[in-house]
């Protein structure tokens, strides 16, 4: 199905979809729709009769072309249209009323002209100083966790984060559903698929232990939800430069949630020996908010994760960057030598980095 093809048959959701004002649209049975737009704003919104049973249609023909069915054994699905908005979708008997869409719609940040960190640092997401540091972190093959709450933009960082690999870095992405835009040429998107009457799920944790095999220089998993956060976890700890992201409520319980998820992996693992290895596979944490009545998203917070358990059982962060008076603030502090020396042999002078100066 052609793009021009799909917007006719989507109708008057076509016409929301190209608004840039527009960032999240609900289809709440054949009547109630809402919106919220980029600033935060909500409203209700009438749609011509008629509306939903296209948008159906082509949601039915979308999720068979990535082999999901939509039906009463299988009520729920994600996808994406066309244009890279992503899709929610859920009827009957699991839906009330049904059917129901929540679509995320895709919003095009970076020009092709510009650096993608220094587009997000013209936006509020990045200082200065810390663009440069995350730029040097990719470049020198620091791994990364993202790191926030649904809709935070993490998958929009690690996609201008993409922008700093070598064009010919090859690089593997993991998926469930794909959202991530790096911008190389070597790079292979890998996508989970759940199970159906004629196949067998292809998990994420499949796809990771897959995604070794092709010899990536940095393997980046678009988000962690269960068991293939363990082998992740190993992937970094054995030589592979890594990126994710993580739902959380703060940079330390990044690190929390993804033990848990590694523990799910086997009843027996040790509590303290899979933090140690989270800790020593991600070097920079990077946690990401929202903020204010417009919803700005903006990074609050880097951490560089020093690999030690404390007595206590706490994760050891030394702060790069924290959040303080309405503004990322730059501590004075310096990397622990697991991430500083490699920045060092890439040529970074974190000096600066301190001056916390647009650089980009």
């Amino acid at each position: 199905m052609s793009r021009s093809e799909q917007q006719a048959r989507l109708g008057a959701v076509a016409d929301l979809l190209a608004n840039d004002e527009i960032e999240d649209i609900y289809l709440l049975g054949r009547e109630r729709a809402f919106i919220v737009g980029a600033d935060g704003r909500r409203a209700p919104l009438k749609l011509p009769p008629g509306t939903m049973e296209g948008v159906i249609e082509v949601i039915v023909e979308v999720l068979a072309r990535d082999g999901k069915g939509l039906d009463g054994d299988h009520p729920c699905a994600d996808g994406h249209f066309v244009d890279g908005s992503r899709f929610h979708v859920a009827i009957h008997p699991v839906a009330v009323p049904s059917p129901q869409v929540v679509i995320r719609r895709f919003r095009r940040l970076f020009a092709q002209s510009q650096g993608r960190l220094g587009q997000l640092v013209q936006l509020g997401t990045l200082t200065g100083g810390a663009a440069l540091l995350l730029r040097y972190a990719v470049r020198s093959g620091v791994s990364l966790l993202v790191a926030g709450a649904t809709a935070a933009g993490k998958t929009t960082l690690i996609s201008a984060l993409g922008g700093e690999l070598d064009r010919l870095s090859p690089v593997v992405c993991i998926e469930d559903t794909r959202e991530l835009d790096i911008p190389v040429e070597n790079v292979s998107y890998l996508l989970a698929r759940p199970a159906s009457p004629n196949a067998a799920p292809i998990t994420q944790r499949f796809l990771v232990q897959q995604a070794l095999r092709k010899r990536p220089e940095y393997l980046i998993l678009g988000e962690a939800r269960g068991d293939e956060a363990w082998d992740f976890v190993q992937a970094g700890n054995t030589g592979h430069t890594i990126m994710g992201s993580v739902h959380a409520n703060s940079a330390r319980d990044a690190l929390y949630r993804y033990r848990d998820m590694c523990l799910q992996t086997s009843g027996s693992l040790d509590e303290i020996m899979v933090l140690r290895n989270v800790l020593r596979a991600f070097h920079l944490v990077i946690y990401m908010a929202q903020l204010g009545p417009a919803r700005k998203r903006v990074v609050t917070h880097i951490a560089n994760a020093t690999g030690e358990v404390s007595d206590a059982k706490i994760p050891v962060l030394h702060d790069l960057f924290v959040w303080d008076d309405n503004r990322l603030r730059c501590t004075r502090g310096r990397p622990y030598p697991n991430v500083l020396e490699r920045l060092a042999r890439r040529g970074l002078e974190y000096a600066d980095v301190l001056q916390d100066r647009d650089w980009l």
